[in-house]
């Protein structure tokens, strides 16, 4: 120890570098791609559930079907909303 700081001469240096932060733009984008990647997901598993339906003729079967391609597609609405709000918010200035 210093006699006058009270603190070690020479601190140990760290084992690992410390990875830069990700700016808020980054991050930003970053969720923008993620999102936009599982709004596309749920588009296609909609249209493969729409195919599923048009190719049975059991009316259960059918049904199923499109239930679960109006879920995925109210998912992938959502997400592209919520990857136009982030994507107008970016533009707008600020970090």
């Amino acid at each position: 120890m210093s006699p006058t700081s009270g603190t070690p001469p020479n601190p140990t240096p760290k084992a690992e570098p410390e990875e830069p932060p990700q700016s808020t733009k980054d991050k930003l984008l970053s969720d923008i791609s993620t999102r936009l990647a599982a709004a596309e997901e749920a588009q296609e598993a909609a249209e493969e559930a729409h195919k599923r339906a048009d190719s049975t003729d059991d009316v259960e079967v059918k049904a199923l079907a499109l239930e679960e391609a109006k879920k995925l597609e109210g998912k992938a609405k959502g997400e592209m909303k919520i990857v136009r709000r982030l994507e107008s918010g970016v533009w707008q200035g600020g970090e």
